[in-house]
């Protein structure tokens, strides 16, 4: 395929998916399968973070396609893996494109999306692994007729670790997850990964 500037929603889907095809949303591991299991939250309520993450691709070939979760992040009531925690997603996911309008533009974040969070507390300070993605057909009207299109894609990634999850450390007091990746070259594609989540219970 040649190089042409992207905007159309038949084209939105397949560009957003990239990192998905290529194993960077629906992981969540560290080996590319099963996420490891985490430590035992107890028997009070279980551990949860809020907050926010966002994929966008941007660049002078492709108009500003972004996709953006708000998320609740839920300890797994199953954690046999002693020092670690695996949390579940739930939460609203919306897709936006500037140049043409998507219906719906907004889904629940369904279990079968992949997201999934992994705090690693034997570390000092501890380690999170991260990645989401989201993706459903809906109706994508530009400049002519709506067409059936896949929509939304990554969420949450970091195209620069080797299977592109997101991963750092919590913050000091160990109550947030705070950080950014950028991947590609603004003068053709560019992809910006943000995510924020703080520490709920």
């Amino acid at each position: 395929m040649g190089i042409e500037r992207l905007g159309r929603g038949c084209a939105v889907g397949s560009v957003l998916s990239l990192l998905i095809c290529c194993g960077g949303s629906a992981g969540g591991s560290d080996d590319g399968g099963t996420p490891k299991a985490a430590r035992d939250v107890g028997s009070g309520a279980l551990e949860s973070w809020v907050g926010t993450a966002s994929g966008s691709i941007g660049g002078s070939f492709v108009e500003g396609l972004a996709t953006e979760a708000e998320v609740t992040w839920v300890a797994l009531t199953d954690q046999p893996v002693p020092g670690q925690t695996v949390y579940a997603a739930q939460g609203r996911v919306s897709y936006r494109d500037g140049s043409c309008s998507v219906i719906p533009a907004e889904v629940a974040i369904e279990g079968h999306s992949g997201a999934t969070l992994i705090v690693d507390w034997t570390r000092s300070p501890p380690e999170y692994s991260a990645s989401g993605g989201s993706m459903w057909m809906a109706s994508v009207r530009c400049d002519d007729a709506p067409v059936d299109a896949p929509v939304g894609g990554v969420w949450l990634a970091d195209p620069s670790t080797v299977d592109q999850s997101a991963r750092g450390v919590l913050t000091d007091d160990g109550t947030a997850i705070e950080a950014s990746a950028t991947f590609g070259d603004p003068r053709a594609v560019q992809f910006t990964f943000h995510w924020a989540f703080r520490k709920a219970n």
